[in-house]
């Protein structure tokens, strides 16, 4: 890794890790503010913003004795920083630079929704897999206050755009080629990640039955991890081939 983009990953991590210890007590809500950094580390940073956000996140987690759910948090936020970087360079001329035009806001509102959702998928299903969490709770909570934080506030950070260009710390992607690989990679991303969060959230209901009938356990009774691998699976495979 070059001394640049390690200096990224540094800063980025401590910003995020900092913001969060900042609003502290919002964590009884259940939102977090600096959540909206997230998805603009890795709009500005590139893939170095996405390990800023998981370094961060693991940071912020030493305030305590590491539990089950810090690796998924670890993963989940890296892909709320990573998926829409990778979206964003397919979409023509979108700029992380915020812009006050219709497409624009569409654009940026699309590219969190991807994130939030993600990331609530990803850590809900291991909360659920494990019986620590419902995925209705936990999954669907933090894709919506996430999605919140990043509608409301995410746009804040990306004003920095034009500072970090200057000094030559804005992340510089390649034009993007499309390819077969690419091109089905991102529908099976897609897909993946709606058909997970929508059966997650019918079978944590209690609306539509798991695959594997399960006595309940803890905080879960209606187990949706079942239901969900299929497509959890085909989402880590589209977002690796995209």
């Amino acid at each position: 890794m070059k001394a640049g983009t390690l200096y990224q990953v540094l800063i980025g991590a401590a910003a995020y890790a900092l913001g969060l210890y900042l609003f502290l007590p919002w964590l009884s809500t259940g939102f977090r503010p600096a959540t909206a950094l997230v998805p603009a580390l890795g709009l500005l940073l590139g893939p170095a913003g996405a390990f800023a956000a998981m370094l961060g996140n693991y940071l912020f987690d030493l305030r305590h004795e590491f539990d089950l759910g810090t690796p998924l948090g670890i993963l989940g936020n890296f892909i709320f920083a990573y998926l829409p970087y990778r979206v964003a360079l397919r979409l023509p001329g979108f700029s992380p630079r915020p812009r006050l035009s219709a497409r624009w806001i569409i654009s940026f509102l699309y590219l969190g929704l991807l994130g939030a959702a993600a990331c609530g998928t990803v850590i809900g299903f291991g909360l659920d897999g494990m019986r620590a969490a419902a995925f209705a709770e936990r999954g669907v909570g933090i894709a919506a206050k996430n999605f919140i934080m990043v509608a409301g506030l995410g746009w804040l950070p990306l004003l920095l755009q034009p500072w970090l260009e200057r000094r030559g710390w804005g992340y510089q992607a390649e034009p993007f080629m499309e390819t077969p690989r690419k091109k089905v990679g991102f529908w099976m991303m897609k897909i993946g990640l709606l058909l997970a969060f929508i059966l997650g959230t019918l079978a944590s209901a209690g609306v539509i039955p798991s695959l594997i009938p399960t006595q309940a356990l803890g905080s879960v009774q209606h187990p949706a991890a079942p239901i969900m691998i299929p497509g959890m699976i085909l989402f880590l495979m589209g977002l690796l081939l995209m």
